[in-house]
């Protein structure tokens, strides 16, 4: 896993940041905020509670948190790669993609609280 994690850090995407506008960047700095906020709350909901599953088949049930942060990285640097591609319609994706994520997070915090609340 950390020799993948390497590999992911030494790849150059040749994506131009500078060409992105200001709103542009802006949203992708708040997509990479709700991902943070997931794979936290994610994180800490697992840890705590016995009961708790993660519902994403590719990180399986119980992830670590190694585990989750590669696969965001993986995610936001390809998700990063696609968009700098399309400059058309950046900015229209950037914003399904964070109210996306809102949605996850949003989710994620239901299920923390009626955790919290059976405790």
């Amino acid at each position: 896993m950390k020799y993948l994690l390497l590999l992911l850090c030494s790849m150059s995407l040749q994506a131009e940041w500078k060409d992105w506008t200001e709103k542009e960047q802006d949203l992708f700095k708040n997509f990479i905020a709700l991902n943070l906020i997931d794979m936290h709350m994610t994180y800490t909901t697992l840890r705590d509670f016995d009961a708790a599953v993660e519902a994403n088949p590719v990180l399986g049930p119980d992830p670590s948190l190694e585990k989750l942060f590669l696969h965001k990285a993986v995610v936001t640097g390809s998700l990063y790669y696609l968009l700098d591609k399309d400059n058309k319609v950046r900015e229209r994706d950037l914003k399904i993609l964070n109210g996306v994520y809102m949605s996850v997070v949003l989710h994620n915090g239901y299920v923390g609280f009626e955790m919290r609340k059976r405790f």
